[in-house]
This record gives structure tokens, C-alpha cells and sequence, in this order.
């Protein structure tokens, strides 16, 4: 392997190689993955965030995709553009959906104060809204499905901790900011700026 982000890196290699012969099946399979965890509880914060910024290093692909494009014109441009349009997704809408979801509605009028004197100005936050409702409403449903499907209580998970499983739900915003928004901002503004990117191996247990 000749580079970190080795998922869609490797994906295209394959793509550009077979001159967009290639596609991607899904396997139904269990996934075991240890979750980043350090020696105490704030090295455990550190190591997922490392993890998450390290993960965000993919957006390097999406160039190394156009530059593959630019060398490889055989390839026809409709599957191109269908592949790099998820790709854009994945790693561009990472770090803003965060923004995108939270501030949406309110950034158009701080942009231009005029805007909210327009009909779509002045809806635009009773949208919002509506979405917003629809949205608690499947998170409420997570939060139960998660509680009837887990596994009973084992003896040496105390009862006095089990009402945090609920509450942790409530610090989701804040998580996703800092485990997911954050660290992903963080990897990109390095990567514009030239700042230096350190591989650092996770640390996990088993």
C-alpha cells in the first residue's frame, strides 16, 4: 500500500486500471471492530479523534481521481461522474453536515438580511422545523430500538449506570461536532494549508 486513505484510493486504482469495468458488491458479513481506546478515559477521546482525522486524509482521493480521469479519457465519463459524485459526498459533506443540519436555516438570512423578506426567506425556518421534528422523531426511535434489542444486563454493569444509555443520546450534537465535524475540518485545513499530517497507529483493545 502506497498511501494512508486506502479505501476509495484503492477503489479507484481498480477503476482506472479496468477502465471503469469494475463495481463493488456488498457482502452481508459481521463486522468485529475494537473501538479506539487508550489507557485512561481522555486518552481514549484522543485516540478516536486521531482515528477520525486520520480518516478524513480521503479526501486526497478525489484528486488523485481527477488527475486518473485526466490520464485515462477511455474511461466513460457518466461512470466516472457517478463514482465521483459519491465520493464528493463521503469525504466533502463529512466535516459540514454538522453545520448544514444545525445552522442551515439560519445562515441564509446572517449572509443576507434581505433574504428573510423573501417568501422563501420567511418559511424557510418553519421548514426547517418540520424536518427537524421528523428527524427527533427517528432519533426517539433509535434510542428505543437500541434499548430493546440489547442483550441483558450483565452483572458487572451496575444498575445506577443503566439511565445513561438514554442520556447519552442527548450529547449526540456535541459528539458529532468533536468526534466527527471537527477532526474532519481539522484534517482538511492541514491538508490546504501544507501542515504536516502524522501517522499514528490507533490504539485498541480487544
Amino acid at each position: 500500500m502506497d498511501v494512508i486513505p486506502e479505501d476509495w484510493h484503492l477503489f479507484f486504482k481498480a477503476f482506472f486500471s479496468h477502465k471503469g469495468q469494475v463495481d463493488v458488491e456488498s457482502l452481508p458479513l459481521p463486522l468485529y471492530a475494537d473501538a479506539a481506546e487508550g489507557s485512561g478515559y481522555w486518552d481514549s477521546v484522543k485516540s478516536n479523534y486521531l482515528q477520525v482525522r486520520r480518516w478524513a486524509w480521503g479526501i486526497t482521493d478525489l484528486a488523485y481521481a481527477v488527475r486518473m480521469y485526466k490520464n485515462n479519457r477511455d474511461v466513460p465519463f457518466g461512470n466516472f461522474a457517478f463514482r465521483m459524485a459519491r465520493a464528493i459526498e463521503h469525504h466533502v459533506l463529512w466535516p459540514v453536515n454538522f453545520f448544514i443540519i444545525t445552522f442551515g436555516a439560519t445562515i441564509p438570512t446572517l449572509v443576507n438580511p434581505a433574504f428573510k423578506q423573501t417568501a422563501l426567506g420567511f418559511t424557510l425556518p418553519g421548514i426547517s422545523g418540520v424536518i427537524l421534528t421528523f428527524a427527533l422523531v427517528g432519533a426517539l426511535s433509535i434510542v428505543v430500538l437500541d434499548l430493546l434489542l440489547r442483550p441483558p444486563r450483565p452483572e458487572s454493569f451496575s444498575k445506577w449506570r443503566v439511565p445513561f444509555l438514554v442520556i447519552q443520546y442527548i450529547f449526540m450534537p456535541v459528539t458529532a461536532f468533536i468526534f466527527g465535524a471537527f477532526p474532519g475540518m481539522d484534517a482538511h485545513m492541514r491538508l490546504i494549508l501544507g501542515k504536516r499530517l502524522e501517522y499514528k497507529v490507533t490504539e485498541k483493545k480487544a
